[in-house]
């Protein structure tokens, strides 16, 4: 998957379910780092704001207008299955969400 993810271009996100793997996880890759994130679960959620949001998975001129939390605490276990709990804002809170609903098989 990290191959994939840093293939595409300089920030990419790829949930499990998005090639096939049916296991409750997905890989951020970054630039600078790559984080894995095991079966997310959000701790809490604040301060909601609608946006533009398109899929990699669907055809890029298909923009849909989804409301998105700007704030996350976020619990998840990573690559050495250490639970973790990561507080995540702006940008990375509406993605993080985005693949949670690819997880869930949602594509918006």
């Amino acid at each position: 998957m990290i191959v994939i993810c840093n293939g595409s271009r300089k920030g990419s996100w790829l949930s499990a379910n998005q090639i096939w793997i049916t296991k409750r996880f997905f890989i951020i890759c970054s630039g600078s780092y790559e984080m894995l994130i095991i079966n997310p679960v959000i701790l809490e959620a604040k301060w909601r704001k609608n946006g533009p949001e398109w899929c990699l998975s669907k055809e890029l001129h298909d923009v849909q207008m989804i409301t998105r939390n700007t704030e996350l605490r976020l619990k998840f276990e990573d690559w050495n299955w250490n639970e973790k709990i990561h507080y995540f804002r702006g940008i990375d809170a509406v993605i993080i969400q985005h693949e949670m609903d690819h997880l869930n098989w949602i594509v918006v």
